[in-house]
């Protein structure tokens, strides 16, 4: 054994490299957390892109160029240090569920992050930004007078299919029955995968596609595929056209649409929607599924502020439908019944409904959609107009060469045999 002071020695030399060794310790973490961080600023697209898309294949041109987009914007003054988080938790979640409360509160942040930003900002980050083809310039030179618009929204991804085969047959019947010069553009969610094959068939319909970000109420919808509907507070930022008529996946052309193309707008009366039936009665509010808007962009900002600021109390169900027929009031042009055919009226206001048929331009499947409507359906009178015009739609692809066979719920399916009529299975 050694002697007293031997072991005071040892124990200061034990001590002083436990403390040496910790020290050390502490130098690798505070190094290996640099790192992450100076990595962090380049690592948000790539996570976005890896988590977003919902194909195995690689991001495409038209993706990575909307994120590149999303990041210009993103020097929005207001934005938080977490609103990449929340950007991506509000397009990255695809499922009909009710968000959950941590995406509830990433919402509410990223959402509150934009509620002060100067107006400008607001303009640029909410702008719909066009996927160009080789047919038609992102931004016409000029602006238009109207365009004709509608949303896809992937909020209930079992329904996505439906909707891109209602958007297909809308599409055909706006072909009939609008100009031919009248843009006609599908607003789609970022987020909603749409990917090659979405965009083939909407082109080939005759749409336009344009990008644009989710706008989330401080209270959103419980009902699923109401949840994103506030997108069409953008429909006011267009300002490539003078004024859009908003129609959504749901209506259906069957008759000239020149005169709804040319309503005419006043500050008294900013936009011209027709009046909704609720449960046998025609209410003070009106229903949105049909619309025209003037594009302005001080009202896009006013809109937003007001929807974020939770002033306006609404029936949040209705979702934006609710909030805008809070918010004018009494101060809207009334569209003809014939413009907005709601399927309500078919089964709540029947007299109505056959005093107006021969005029109707515009049927909007409410009570039941076009594509769900059986031979044995309620609705099935009102059905007919939209399975005659899908039949049309696949004869004119099939053409002459082929049959075209049509099963429940689906799009056309071209066999290279037997004739060139179209049947219905």
């Amino acid at each position: 054994m050694g002697t007293p002071a031997n072991r005071r020695g040892s124990t200061r030399l034990f001590a002083l490299t436990v403390v040496t060794f910790v020290v050390l310790e502490i130098l690798v973490l505070v190094r290996r957390r640099s790192s992450i961080q100076a990595e962090t600023k380049d690592s948000d697209s790539s996570y976005f892109l890896r988590n977003s898309r919902l194909s195995g294949s690689p991001p495409g041109v038209t993706e990575r160029a909307a994120y590149s987009q999303y990041n210009k914007s993103s020097s929005i003054q207001a934005e938080t240090k977490d609103s990449d988080s929340s950007y991506f938790l509000r397009n990255s979640r695809l499922s009909g569920s009710p968000p959950g409360v941590t995406e509830r509160a990433a919402y509410s942040q990223y959402n509150k992050s934009l509620a002060n930003v100067d107006g400008k900002d607001l303009l640029r980050h909410y702008t719909c930004r066009f996927v160009v083809d080789s047919t038609w310039p992102a931004t016409p030179t000029q602006p238009d007078d109207v365009a004709i618009v509608s949303l896809l929204s992937a909020t209930v991804l079992e329904q996505l299919e439906n909707y891109i085969l209602g958007l297909e047959v809308l599409g055909y019947s706006l072909a009939m029955y609008s100009p031919q010069h009248v843009h006609r553009i599908v607003m789609v969610l970022e987020g909603t995968p749409c990917f090659a094959e979405c965009e083939r068939r909407l082109h080939d319909a005759g749409w336009k596609i344009c990008e644009t970000q989710k706008i989330t109420p401080p209270h959103p919808s419980v009902v699923a595929r109401f949840r994103d509907q506030f997108a069409k507070l953008a429909l006011w930022n267009m300002m490539q056209y003078k004024h859009v008529v908003y129609m959504d996946a749901d209506t259906l052309a069957i008759g000239r649409l020149e005169r709804l193309l040319a309503t005419k707008l006043n500050a008294e009366q900013p936009l011209a929607v027709a009046q909704d039936i609720r449960g046998g009665q025609w209410v003070d509010g009106f229903n949105m599924g049909v619309g025209v808007i003037p594009t302005n962009r001080t009202e896009f900002v006013r809109l937003y502020r007001l929807m974020q600021s939770d002033a306006v109390q609404y029936e949040t169900t209705m979702s934006e439908q609710g909030f805008l027929s809070k918010v004018y009031g009494k101060t809207w042009k009334r569209l003809q019944f014939e413009d907005n055919a709601n399927l309500a009226a078919y089964d709540q206001d029947r007299v109505k409904w056959q005093k107006s048929r021969a005029d109707i331009r515009l049927v909007h499947f409410t009570m039941e959609k076009g594509w769900s409507i059986g031979d044995h359906s309620a609705y099935a009178a009102v059905g007919k107009y939209w399975r005659a015009v899908q039949l049309k739609m696949c004869q004119r692809r099939c053409q002459s060469k082929s049959t075209c066979m049509i099963a429940e719920k689906s799009r056309c399916n071209c066999a290279l045999h037997v004739g060139s009529v179209c049947q219905h299975h």
